[in-house]
This record gives C-alpha cells, sequence and structure tokens, in this order.
C-alpha cells in the first residue's frame, strides 16, 4: 500500500522522470535502457541489492535510487556520491522533499 502511495506521490510530478521497478519481473537494466529516470524506485531487497544499485548508478550517474523496504518503514536515497542517506521521514511528502534535495545536489554533465 505505502509503495503504491509513493509512486502516485512522485509519478504524479510532471518535472521528474520516474522508473518504479519495485516489485517488477522485468530486467532492471533493460528497462533503464529504454529510459534516463530521474528517479529508480525500487524495492529493497528484490531488486535493491548493494550490488545492483553500485551498478545502476555506475551506468546511469546522474539517477537517484530510492530504495524502500517490502513493509514500507525504511527508506534509503542512493545518488553517486561516497555515501548513502537514510530516510527517516518516509511519508510521501519527506521522499519527494529528499529526491528533489538529491536531484539538486547532483553534478551536471554537458
Amino acid at each position: 500500500m505505502l509503495r503504491d502511495i509513493l509512486h502516485d506521490a512522485i509519478t504524479s510530478q510532471t518535472d521528474l522522470a520516474v522508473i518504479d521497478q519495485a516489485g517488477e519481473d522485468e530486467d532492471l537494466f533493460a528497462t533503464l535502457s529504454r529510459a534516463e529516470p530521474d528517479v529508480v524506485v525500487l524495492e529493497l531487497g528484490e531488486h535493491g541489492s548493494r550490488g545492483e544499485i553500485a551498478e545502476l548508478l555506475r551506468r546511469h550517474p546522474r539517477a537517484t535510487v530510492l530504495g524502500v523496504s517490502p513493509d514500507g518503514r525504511e527508506a534509503m536515497l542512493y545518488a553517486l556520491r561516497p555515501n548513502v542517506d537514510f530516510l527517516y521521514d518516509t511519508s510521501p511528502r519527506g521522499l519527494l522533499d529528499a529526491v528533489r534535495a538529491a536531484l539538486s545536489a547532483a553534478p551536471t554533465t554537458g
């Protein structure tokens, strides 16, 4: 249920390109090869292993990964930088604020 609320909150933002891969069976990297998202939502433990997230960020350095635990009680924001931010406010508004803060801090290319 929380995943659905989160999905609705993030995908309703017209200025964010979002891939919600939580609970999906499709290959994550195949999905990403078709798009350059701002945000990738993963269910931790399902698609959200540390190795897979590291590879995702290596291939798509501008993406931000929002990992959500299956029970919705924990969320982590990953970006290509030397740390992981643990998120204590997992409300839709708190997660959106965290994603926007990460996007504004992300380096730009070009």
